[in-house]
């Protein structure tokens, strides 16, 4: 066939278009279409607002064309859809000519529309055309289809039957637990009365059901089967399908029926939910994806084109002869005329693939295909062809490949070791990772098996490879592994498998650490720790002996300067009388310095086994020690009942008589309250001890609990600064831990806890 030259000519040479796409639509002569499209069609300019829209954004959204010109068009984006809606609007800004994308618009009444944009450039890509079709009901219809569609194959595997037996005789039914369970009874809710059944029947299937029933017992139907509605506990009705036999006796009396019922509601409404489906996409891909077309022996369009006209929205006029290029795009239309006429004149099949305007302004990707229909003669009689929507499929192709580079980089450059196996353990990829970990760089391993690249790996492998490839997922956290030339590595590996679209298992992913030196410094860590451990009970026993040995010394300075006192006292001037004062002081304050050294140290060196210890004895035992100093100072000591603890019966009175003792010493110019509670917590129990002494600044609460540290000079309050620091030793013997809340001038609350069950403890 030879092409028309006109024809020819527009499809081969350059246009040259004036700056009319800047203009608004009336420049084009399609104002009206703009007005009255039911579609939102509006232009946008790169400043993110609109700059004019179609009535059918009121209609909508709800908006008034002045709002929505004064508002940014992103702002009005569902919040979960704005990261990808501007990630759309920045892949069109770098060069693609027109981006198709789905989000939720918030309307005017704060309710949310799903809408499907088309978004292109102007010719001098200063303005965009936006192009925007309302979805919702899509979007809700599908929503319901995949709900149903999983009740269905719920019901399909998981459903039973109730059993029903009618002695005709009795008059008595018996219907079991399952088919008054399928109602939303429990047993002892249903009687054995026939009536049971029958007025729970819909009314409209009353007399069906009667009649049925009648049939059999008659003799006139082999079975009774029938679907009827029947009321459920909930006050609705279900579908039902029973089906029953009848027994007769020796004249061909009935005197016996029994059967099932099986509720099939979901079965009903999956069924007329998968036809309505069904009928929807039938309709959908004649309507939509599929557009048959005809044409003359030549390749013109000489008869109306429904569908073409329907998805292109072109007229007969606009279509006929080869108007219908003018619907490709215009950098298809060069190869579309020339693979057609070259079909054409050879009379060969017809076969490409090329963008088609739809008649919102959108482009569709196309797949063509066309064939001549032949006459008995051999001759060609005409043309018929198939347009196929295959937009999806190029964008899914799009997507494969960018993912398959967005993957290629994640192998390259993750820093994790993974590799990828398939069902026979056959690499099927590795990131770089894993090569350089195990020394396979310079190897092409992909689709060698895992048993060949690594001939010394233990037996014991294989067999957590088939357990995974079962469905288990495994992992170690410390694993030796030793290489075929002697080389020991520790790693660190979890082995899962991976499964294709389906959920089939296909293969075996596996994600590696070595973690050799990571080991090394544990260990060197552990060695280091146990030495510690010894030096520190080392450190303990020295100053328990150190301290014990320093007794007799001091209590032999401290004798004889009683007795240099008591002997010559009036022979001596006062400065000496004032001297042996100071050396009587200073030896009876080391005598207690030591004293509570020893206290100290004995907490890790000499406690008793911990066990079960009531605390309220502890405390009574403990208020009966301080009894003279609670009566001198007024003291009132109040508590809540106190639990049955793990601990050390001796230390755990020390513990409460250093804080209650405290509370006693460090008070205010009134008489002292004291108040101890506890608190049960997850594992734990939590000691309150509350005063309203002299209280702290919230810099000291830390420095307390140290060794020799005071607050106040020893005229003020006695004391060696060691008792806080015992307590804190004996919280942490038991596992627990020891805290402050103190405000100055109002009171002081010490916290300690010790846990409900007894923990191994090891003191470093």
């Amino acid at each position: 066939m030879i092409v028309n030259p006109e024809q020819h000519k527009q499809v081969s040479r350059k246009t040259t278009q004036l700056e009319l796409d800047e203009q608004p639509p009336a420049e084009f002569g399609l104002e009206g279409l703009f007005n009255l499209s039911p579609d939102l069609l509006g232009i946008a300019g790169r400043d993110g607002y609109f700059k004019r829209v179609n009535p059918a954004f009121e209609k909508i959204l709800g908006y008034t064309t002045e709002e929505l010109l004064a508002t940014p068009f992103i702002s009005l984006v569902h919040p979960d859809d704005q990261t990808a809606t501007l990630a759309e609007l920045e892949r069109q800004e770098l060069g693609t000519p027109a981006v198709h994308f789905e989000n939720r618009y918030r309307c005017k009444d704060q309710s949310y529309c799903w809408l499907a944009w088309t978004i292109a450039p102007s010719q001098r890509r200063e303005r965009l055309y936006v192009i925007a079709r309302d979805v919702t009901q899509q979007k809700q219809t599908e929503a319901v289809l995949w709900e149903t569609q999983a009740r269905y194959e719920l019901l399909t595997e998981g459903s039973k039957g109730g059993i029903w037996d009618w002695n005709l005789q009795t008059n008595h039914v018996y219907y079991s637990s399952r088919w008054k369970y399928t109602l939303g009874f429990e047993n002892d809710e249903i009687s054995n009365d026939p009536d049971e059944w029958f007025k729970r029947v819909h009314p409209d299937d009353l007399d069906q059901t009667k009649a049925a029933l009648n049939a059999h017992l008659d003799g006139l139907t082999p079975i009774f089967e029938l679907e009827q509605r029947v009321l459920h506990k909930d006050g609705t009705y279900h579908w039902m399908l029973c089906r029953g036999a009848t027994l007769r006796d020796s004249n061909g009396k009935p005197c016996r029926i029994a059967g099932s019922n099986v509720d099939i509601t979901e079965h009903k409404q999956v069924q007329e939910a998968l036809y309505k489906s069904k009928e929807r996409y039938r309709s959908l891909v004649e309507a939509t994806t599929q557009i048959i077309w005809d044409t003359n022996v030549r390749g013109e369009f000489v008869t109306e084109q429904p569908r073409w006209s329907a998805f292109t929205g072109q007229t007969f006029d606009e279509l006929q002869g080869w108007g219908w290029l003018n619907a490709v795009h215009p950098e298809d239309q060069f190869n579309t005329a020339k693979v057609w006429a070259t079909a054409v004149c050879d009379h060969t099949l017809c076969q490409l693939e090329h963008r088609l305007r739809r008649y919102d302004g959108e482009y569709r990707y196309m797949s063509v295909r066309a064939v001549p229909v032949m006459e008995a003669d051999g001759s060609i009689r005409e043309w018929v062809g198939i347009h196929t929507d295959i937009t999806e499929r190029k964008q899914a192709e799009a997507s494969l490949r960018k993912n398959a580079e967005m993957l290629q980089f994640l192998l390259e450059h993750t820093p994790a070791a993974i590799a990828m196996f398939d069902k026979d353990m056959k690499f099927h990829l590795a990131s770089r990772r894993y090569l350089e970990d195990y020394n396979l760089c310079n190897q092409d391993i992909i689709e060698k098996s895992a048993y060949e690249v690594f001939p010394e790996m233990p037996n014991r492998w294989q067999e957590i490879h088939q357990r995974c490839l079962q469905g288990a997922v495994e992992q170690c956290e410390e694993d030796l592994f030793v290489r075929a030339n002697g080389e020991q590595q520790w790693v660190k590996w979890e082995l899962r498998p991976w499964t294709d679209g389906v959920g089939e298992i296909r293969g075996l992913i596996v994600s590696t650490e070595v973690i050799t030196e990571r080991r090394k410094a544990k260990e060197k860590l552990e060695q280091l720790n146990e030495r510690l451990l010894h030096s520190n009970r080392d450190l303990e026993q020295f100053a328990y002996v150190a301290s014990h040995d320093l007794q007799e010394p001091l209590r032999s300075v401290n004798s004889y300067a009683q007795l240099l006192a008591q002997k010559y006292e009036g022979h001596l001037d006062a400065k000496a009388d004032k001297y042996l004062g100071y050396i009587m002081g200073g030896a009876t304050r080391m005598q207690q310095l030591i004293n509570d050294l020893l206290e100290f140290s004995r907490v890790g060196t000499h406690g008793k086994t911990l066990q079960g210890i009531d605390t309220e004895v502890i405390l009574s035992q403990v208020l009966a020690d301080l009894k003279v100093a609670i009566a001198e100072s007024q003291a009132v000591v109040t508590h809540d009942p106190l639990p049955t603890v793990i601990g050390d019966e001796i230390q755990l009175i020390q513990l409460f008589q250093n804080l209650i003792g405290n509370a006693i010493k460090f008070c205010q110019d009134k008489p002292p309250r004291v108040h101890i509670s506890t608190e049960q917590k997850q594992k734990e129990w939590v000691f309150e001890v509350r005063d309203n002494g002299i209280g702290m600044e919230s810099e000291f609460f830390e420095r307390i609990f140290t060794l020799f540290q005071r607050l106040h000079s020893r005229t003020e309050y006695p004391g060696t600064g060691i008792g806080l620091a015992v307590c804190k030793k004996i919280v942490e013997r038991h596992g627990g831990q020891i805290w402050v809340e103190s405000t100055l001038g109002v009171g002081t609350t010490f916290y300690f806890s010790i846990p409900q069950k007894r923990q191994e403890t090891h003191e470093v």
